[in-house]
């Protein structure tokens, strides 16, 4: 008899996950540039109705792929790079008829920027990756005038920013930010008001860190 329950039990259970695999679709692509498969591409999926929640957020891995499984519904597919034409993809409909949604390859334009004059010199590569973190070069790029640091951060790979402000990494609320190696310790509403208040022109870089959030100094 104990042995008849226990089989009953992960039968049912075994049944519950298969009705939840089936409510789930998901959406894939392979993002590139002119050049290529482009990596730590931003991915941002809202829901397609009047107040465009956010669902999800990833960035595309080394070979620009990405894989986002969501239950089935109607989305918005946004994707963003440093130095590219936003893309923007809108009806994006899973149903029980068609629950997997490939894009194929997406291509990302360079974004062109009109410049007064052109002075070459030595400089450090606006993305650097290291064996623990990835490194934002602000200081002499196209992105230290005319920005504020919260627009900059906008712009880093893995990081998304909602409309209140909030931070997140890879898809992980609860971010940890750093201010020349010193956590802020200040609440969501001024960290948001200071990063807004702050021309990037005072940043020197931004350290996207795994274990610990993120870093400005």
């Amino acid at each position: 008899m104990f042995i008849y329950r226990a089989t009953l039990v992960f039968l049912l259970s075994f049944s519950t996950l298969s009705l939840f695999a089936q409510s789930n679709g998901q959406i894939k692509a392979k993002v590139v540039d002119a050049s290529g498969p482009l990596a730590l591409a931003n991915i941002l999926l809202l829901e397609d109705n009047e107040g465009n929640k956010k669902v999800k957020t990833a960035v595309t891995d080394s070979n620009g792929f990405f894989l986002l499984k969501v239950p089935l519904g109607s989305y918005i597919l946004q994707i963003s790079n440093l130095g590219y034409e936003d893309y923007r993809h809108e009806a994006i409909v899973l149903t029980s008829q068609q629950r997997t949604y490939d894009l194929g390859e997406v291509l990302l334009l360079e974004r062109n920027t009109l410049l007064e004059a052109v002075t070459i010199t030595s400089k450090k590569p606006l993305i650097e990756q290291k064996a623990d973190r990835l490194v934002m070069n602000v200081e002499n790029s196209i992105l230290a005038e005319g920005n504020t640091a919260m627009e900059v951060l906008e712009r880093a790979p893995g990081v998304m920013v909602d409309n209140d402000g909030n931070l997140s990494l890879r898809g992980k609320q609860g971010v940890t930010v750093l201010l020349n190696g010193k956590q802020t310790y200040l609440s969501q509403k001024d960290l948001t008001n200071l990063l807004r208040g702050t021309s990037s022109a005072s940043i020197s870089a931004i350290e996207v860190i795994n274990a610990k959030g993120l870093a400005a100094r």
